[in-house]
């Protein structure tokens, strides 16, 4: 069922709220509960390319990030 989720770029229409899911990418393997999904075709039609998630600050708490500007690489 969706839920209503008001901020700075509006309401969002069509929010949902996970149950306990698994995130895997790259070498990285986290349980979570309570993840927050909604669809934003927008940012996928103006960068050009699928955009299949956005990483909020609950994730990235949790993670040490390493930044390699020279080879463009993200590293968690």
């Amino acid at each position: 069922m969706p839920i209503k989720v008001k901020g700075l770029g509006g309401e969002g229409n069509k929010v949902y709220s996970t149950g306990f899911v698994t995130l895997t990418f790259g070498m990285f393997r986290q349980g979570m509960d309570d993840i927050v999904a909604f669809d934003r075709p927008g940012i996928s039609n103006s960068l050009g390319t699928e955009v299949s998630g956005i990483l909020g600050f609950a994730m990235l708490w949790k993670l040490e990030i390493k930044i390699d500007y020279r080879d463009h690489l993200v590293n968690f």
